[in-house]
Protein backbone atom coordinates (compact mmCIF):
# COMPACT_ATOMS: atom_id res chain seq x y z
CA UNK A 1 0.00 0.00 0.00
CA UNK A 2 2.63 2.55 1.12
CA UNK A 3 4.84 1.72 -1.86
CA UNK A 4 2.24 3.34 -4.13
CA UNK A 5 3.06 7.01 -4.85
CA UNK A 6 -0.59 7.99 -5.32
CA UNK A 7 -1.56 6.47 -1.95
CA UNK A 8 1.23 8.38 -0.21
CA UNK A 9 0.48 11.64 -2.07
CA UNK A 10 -3.26 11.46 -1.29
CA UNK A 11 -2.67 10.94 2.41
CA UNK A 12 0.37 13.16 3.01
CA UNK A 13 -0.35 16.09 0.68
CA UNK A 14 -4.11 16.09 0.07
CA UNK A 15 -5.34 14.77 3.42
CA UNK A 16 -2.53 16.28 5.49
CA UNK A 17 -1.90 13.06 7.40
CA UNK A 18 1.31 12.76 9.39
CA UNK A 19 3.70 9.91 8.75
CA UNK A 20 2.59 8.47 12.10
CA UNK A 21 -1.07 8.46 11.01
CA UNK A 22 -0.13 6.88 7.68
CA UNK A 23 1.87 4.14 9.44
CA UNK A 24 -1.09 3.38 11.69
CA UNK A 25 -3.49 3.20 8.73
CA UNK A 26 -1.14 0.96 6.75
CA UNK A 27 -0.35 -1.25 9.75
CA UNK A 28 3.38 -0.71 9.45
CA UNK A 29 6.18 1.13 11.22
CA UNK A 30 6.92 4.83 11.12
CA UNK A 31 10.36 4.06 9.69
CA UNK A 32 8.78 2.20 6.75
CA UNK A 33 6.48 5.11 5.92
CA UNK A 34 9.33 7.61 6.19
CA UNK A 35 11.43 5.45 3.90
CA UNK A 36 8.74 5.27 1.22
CA UNK A 37 7.28 8.77 1.56
CA UNK A 38 10.44 10.79 2.10
CA UNK A 39 13.24 8.75 0.57
CA UNK A 40 11.51 6.95 -2.31
CA UNK A 41 8.67 9.32 -3.25
CA UNK A 42 10.17 12.63 -2.07
CA UNK A 43 7.10 13.55 -0.01
CA UNK A 44 8.25 15.54 3.02
CA UNK A 45 7.73 18.94 4.68
CA UNK A 46 9.51 20.70 1.80
CA UNK A 47 7.28 19.15 -0.86
CA UNK A 48 4.17 19.58 1.34
CA UNK A 49 4.70 23.35 1.47
CA UNK A 50 5.14 23.39 -2.31
CA UNK A 51 2.29 21.07 -3.40
CA UNK A 52 -0.40 21.72 -0.78
CA UNK A 53 -3.19 23.91 -2.15
CA UNK A 54 -5.87 25.59 -0.09
CA UNK A 55 -9.52 24.86 -0.80
CA UNK A 56 -11.74 27.87 -1.50
CA UNK A 57 -13.28 27.79 1.99
CA UNK A 58 -9.81 27.49 3.60
CA UNK A 59 -8.54 30.44 1.55
CA UNK A 60 -11.52 32.57 2.60
CA UNK A 61 -11.30 31.60 6.26
CA UNK A 62 -7.60 32.50 6.40
CA UNK A 63 -7.98 35.69 4.37
CA UNK A 64 -10.91 37.03 6.41
CA UNK A 65 -9.29 35.97 9.70
CA UNK A 66 -6.48 38.40 8.83
CA UNK A 67 -8.98 41.20 9.49
CA UNK A 68 -9.38 39.86 13.02
CA UNK A 69 -7.49 37.41 15.19
CA UNK A 70 -5.35 35.57 12.64
CA UNK A 71 -2.04 36.32 11.00
CA UNK A 72 0.41 34.75 8.58
CA UNK A 73 4.00 34.58 9.79
CA UNK A 74 6.14 37.24 8.14
CA UNK A 75 9.23 35.05 7.63
CA UNK A 76 9.68 35.13 3.87
CA UNK A 77 10.16 31.40 3.30
CA UNK A 78 8.04 30.11 6.17
CA UNK A 79 4.44 31.24 5.65
CA UNK A 80 2.16 29.64 8.22
CA UNK A 81 -1.21 30.78 9.48
CA UNK A 82 -1.60 31.32 13.24
CA UNK A 83 -4.80 32.07 15.14
CA UNK A 84 -5.68 32.26 18.80
CA UNK A 85 -8.90 32.92 20.66
CA UNK A 86 -9.78 33.33 24.30
CA UNK A 87 -10.95 30.36 26.31
CA UNK A 88 -14.60 31.40 25.98
CA UNK A 89 -14.22 31.17 22.17
CA UNK A 90 -12.77 27.66 22.27
CA UNK A 91 -15.61 26.15 20.21
CA UNK A 92 -15.15 28.81 17.53
CA UNK A 93 -11.41 28.11 17.35
CA UNK A 94 -12.03 24.36 17.04
CA UNK A 95 -14.53 25.09 14.26
CA UNK A 96 -11.78 26.98 12.38
CA UNK A 97 -9.33 24.16 13.08
CA UNK A 98 -11.78 21.62 11.68
CA UNK A 99 -11.86 23.51 8.36
CA UNK A 100 -8.06 23.80 8.30
CA UNK A 101 -7.11 20.46 9.91
CA UNK A 102 -5.50 18.99 6.77
CA UNK A 103 -3.13 21.99 6.81
CA UNK A 104 -2.13 21.43 10.46
CA UNK A 105 0.14 18.88 12.09
CA UNK A 106 -1.31 19.15 15.59
CA UNK A 107 -4.44 19.96 17.58
CA UNK A 108 -4.96 23.42 19.14
CA UNK A 109 -2.96 24.13 22.30
CA UNK A 110 -4.29 25.72 25.48
CA UNK A 111 -2.25 28.49 27.08
CA UNK A 112 -2.87 29.47 30.69
CA UNK A 113 -3.26 33.09 31.77
CA UNK A 114 0.08 34.87 31.85
CA UNK A 115 1.59 38.33 32.02
CA UNK A 116 3.05 39.67 28.76
CA UNK A 117 4.54 42.91 27.54
CA UNK A 118 3.76 44.23 24.10
CA UNK A 119 6.79 46.38 23.39
CA UNK A 120 5.96 49.18 25.81
CA UNK A 121 7.46 47.61 28.96
CA UNK A 122 4.09 47.51 30.72
CA UNK A 123 2.82 44.08 31.75
CA UNK A 124 -0.68 42.95 30.87
CA UNK A 125 -2.50 39.88 32.14
CA UNK A 126 -3.54 37.83 29.12
CA UNK A 127 -6.50 35.54 29.68
CA UNK A 128 -6.28 31.81 28.99
CA UNK A 129 -6.50 31.07 25.28
CA UNK A 130 -6.33 28.40 22.62
CA UNK A 131 -4.08 28.61 19.58
CA UNK A 132 -3.18 26.61 16.51
CA UNK A 133 -1.07 27.07 13.43
CA UNK A 134 -0.87 25.45 10.03
CA UNK A 135 2.21 23.90 8.53
CA UNK A 136 4.35 26.03 6.24
CA UNK A 137 2.47 26.35 2.93
CA UNK A 138 3.55 28.47 -0.04
CA UNK A 139 -0.10 28.94 -1.07
CA UNK A 140 -0.39 31.36 1.89
CA UNK A 141 2.07 33.86 0.38
CA UNK A 142 -0.42 35.63 -1.96
CA UNK A 143 -2.87 36.01 0.94
CA UNK A 144 -0.15 37.40 3.21
CA UNK A 145 0.76 39.97 0.56
CA UNK A 146 -2.80 41.31 0.33
CA UNK A 147 -3.50 44.66 1.95
CA UNK A 148 -6.40 45.06 4.37
CA UNK A 149 -8.17 47.08 1.64
CA UNK A 150 -7.84 44.20 -0.83
CA UNK A 151 -9.31 41.79 1.71
CA UNK A 152 -12.15 44.18 2.53
CA UNK A 153 -12.96 44.53 -1.18
CA UNK A 154 -13.39 40.74 -1.31
CA UNK A 155 -15.70 40.58 1.71
CA UNK A 156 -18.70 38.35 1.25
CA UNK A 157 -21.27 36.99 3.71
CA UNK A 158 -18.80 34.39 5.03
CA UNK A 159 -16.08 37.03 5.43
CA UNK A 160 -18.36 39.41 7.32
CA UNK A 161 -19.35 36.57 9.66
CA UNK A 162 -15.68 35.71 10.33
CA UNK A 163 -14.84 39.37 10.95
CA UNK A 164 -17.78 39.81 13.32
CA UNK A 165 -16.97 36.62 15.21
CA UNK A 166 -13.29 37.60 15.50
CA UNK A 167 -13.62 41.29 16.42
CA UNK A 168 -17.28 42.06 16.82
CA UNK A 169 -19.77 42.06 19.63
CA UNK A 170 -23.49 42.39 20.02
CA UNK A 171 -24.81 45.45 21.81
CA UNK A 172 -28.45 45.93 22.78
CA UNK A 173 -29.73 46.49 19.26
CA UNK A 174 -26.86 46.05 16.81
CA UNK A 175 -23.51 44.50 16.02
CA UNK A 176 -20.33 46.52 16.45
CA UNK A 177 -16.87 45.74 15.08
CA UNK A 178 -13.53 46.86 16.43
CA UNK A 179 -11.39 48.28 13.65
CA UNK A 180 -8.79 50.02 15.79
CA UNK A 181 -5.87 48.43 13.94
CA UNK A 182 -7.03 49.71 10.55
CA UNK A 183 -5.65 52.82 8.89
CA UNK A 184 -7.87 55.69 7.76
CA UNK A 185 -7.72 54.20 4.26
Amino acid sequence: LYQNYDWCYERFINSGMTHEQMAEEAGTTLRTIKKWCSEKHGLNARTFKKYKKLSDIQRQLIMFSLLGDGHIDKREKEPLFIVSHSENQKDYLYWKHDILKDLCSSEPTKYDAQYKTFGNGKEYLCKPCYRFCTRIINDLIPIREMSKCEIIRRLNEFGICIHLLDDGYRSDSSWQVCVAAFSEE
